[in-house]
Formats: C-alpha cells, structure tokens, sequence
C-alpha cells in the first residue's frame, strides 16, 4: 500500500495574491482553512485546481486565474510526499501562465530518495 501526502502549496500572482510568493505548509489530517470574505481562501483552491488540473475550480476563464495588476507570471507548486514499503520519495510539481495565458508544467520526481 503506498500514500500520496500533499506538503506544501507555493503560490504567487493568482487572483487577488500579488507577485511575493506564498506558502501553506499542510500537516497530515485534516486542514482547515479559515478566514473573512476577501481573504483569499478561494484564491489556495484555485491553486490547487490549477496545479493539477490546469484549469479554474470556479466557472471562469483560465486566464482570470491571472493577477493583472502587474506583468508577472502566475506560478503554482506544489510538493508532495509519496510513501510505500520501500519508503518515501518527495515529489515537486509546478505550473506556470504567462501573460499570454500559455502554461508549462514540471515534475521533478522524485527530488529526495527515502530511507
């Protein structure tokens, strides 16, 4: 039997984020996301929807996923843990959009052998 653990969201330059990149470490559980109206916790599922499946959750065009208030690209990455019998290996995948509204995906597997 092996597990795929999501560890960490990097994102930058989506929907109402800004070009500094953020971080949300996940913890094995449950996660909780909380916050007020406009707080961007909308903005981590869109993310997620975008890195693995490069589109929108919400219904809306691939290219409003993109912060226009400035020229940078919108970038995703996510990291990941995957444990079996033999042991564990992280994994880091990203995705980014130009202006243009073209995307490049990158799998680095793995990036870290286990014991």
């Amino acid at each position: 039997m092996h597990s795929l653990e999501l560890v960490r969201l990097r994102f930058s330059n989506i929907l109402s984020y800004g070009n500094t990149v953020n971080e949300v470490t996940f913890k094995k559980g449950i996660t909780w996301i909380s916050g007020s109206n406009g707080a961007g916790k909308s903005a981590i599922l869109e993310a997620l929807n975008f890195l693995f499946f490069n589109k929108p959750y919400r219904n809306i065009k691939k290219e409003q996923l993109k912060n226009t208030a400035n020229k940078s690209n919108l970038f995703v990455e996510g990291e990941f843990i995957r444990t079996d019998s033999r042991g564990s290996d992280k994994y880091v995948m990203s995705r980014t959009m130009t202006g243009t509204g073209s995307t490049k995906t990158t799998m680095y597997l793995p990036i870290v052998t286990g014991k």
